[in-house]
């Protein structure tokens, strides 16, 4: 299983300004992933940079060219539940009201899920005030690790 690397995100900082400053949360996620060895990856939404390039994503925005053009909003997902691990980085505030249905779908395909979301951010709204009490709810679960990194709470949920 490759990696996204530094040079990778550097290239594609370039590229999209987007993902200028982002390094300092993507780093501790891909130490999660590295340390949990998934042989096969799904990612939601990762925006055409995968912290597992050449695994499998999910994205509603097809000019990322995701595997499956989909909106993680709408369950069941396209996808088999045949992954090692879910992840989903600065995404799970978007797909409001649906984020419990697609924490479900998350654990349906894979055993474990890899999430991040804004923690206590003000504004904008879709971010605002999110905390571990929301993924718990989400989740319908306490999550095995989590820890705050660069105003983003980063979670690892198991069935």
């Amino acid at each position: 299983m490759r990696l996204l690397t530094h040079d990778d995100w550097a290239a594609m900082g370039r590229q999209d300004p987007y993902w200028l400053g982002r390094w300092a949360y993507l780093e501790p996620a891909l130490e999660a992933v590295e340390a949990l060895r998934p042989a096969r990856v799904l990612e939601i939404g990762a925006y055409g940079l995968p912290l597992v390039p050449g695994g499998d994503t999910l994205d509603a925005e097809p000019r990322t060219a995701p595997t499956w053009v989909w909106d993680a909003r709408q369950t069941p997902w396209p996808c088999p539940a045949d992954y090692d691990l879910v992840i989903a980085l600065q995404v799970w505030e978007h797909l409001a009201p649906r984020q419990r249905e697609a924490a479900a779908e998350a654990l349906r395909v894979a055993p474990a899920a890899l999430v991040s979301i804004p923690y206590r951010w003000a504004e904008p709204a879709d971010h605002a005030g999110l905390g571990e009490e929301h993924l718990r709810e989400w989740f319908g679960r306490e999550p095995e690790q989590s820890r705050i990194v660069c105003g983003r709470l980063l979670a690892l949920f198991r069935r």
